[in-house]
């Protein structure tokens, strides 16, 4: 794929981590970013520290169907989508709070369905673009005190393979 200013990615869980360096990678490329994160304040540092020009800051969540398709709309066309936010708590499954739980299951594995649902039918109807799910070796071999992170990993895995 040819990237340049005219080449547009999102990148979800932007505001730091994997996302920060992802959106920097594709800044130096020359693309045009929307960051996605629920911190604007560390989205807007990023976005004016970024080479190039239309960076967008993207307040959203993408644990939230109707947050991140919102978001998707504002950003407008999607040429690479870069499912990355992520959460973990490592503790015993006995331990571990089922709110917990259930959180890691809205923002890595629900997230990424959410993500790819909003900006999907946009590249269907061009008839391009790129998805590119960022999981971990966990979705491969479960590690200790991460059962349901190993569990949303493996989804997103599965996921993106069949799709």
């Amino acid at each position: 794929m040819d990237l340049s200013s005219a080449t547009r990615v999102l990148v979800t869980g932007a505001s730091r981590g994997i996302g920060e360096a992802i959106a920097r990678a594709f800044a130096a490329r020359g693309c045009t970013l929307g960051l996605l994160a629920r911190s604007t304040d560390q989205l807007e540092r990023l976005a004016a520290s970024l080479p190039g020009e239309g960076h967008m800051a993207l307040e959203g969540d993408v644990a939230d169907a109707g947050s991140i398709a919102g978001a998707v709309e504002r950003f407008g066309e999607v040429d690479v989508l870069v499912a990355n936010a992520g959460i973990t708590h490592y503790m015993p499954f006995a331990e571990l709070p089922l709110e917990k739980a259930e959180q890691m299951d809205r923002v890595n594995w629900l997230g990424t369905l959410y993500t790819v649902k909003a900006a999907l039918p946009g590249m269907l109807e061009r008839r391009r673009g790129h998805i590119v799910v960022i999981s971990s070796g966990g979705g491969v071999r479960g590690f200790p005190h991460a059962a349901v992170y190993n569990g949303t990993k493996a989804a997103q895995r599965g996921f993106a393979e069949a799709l």
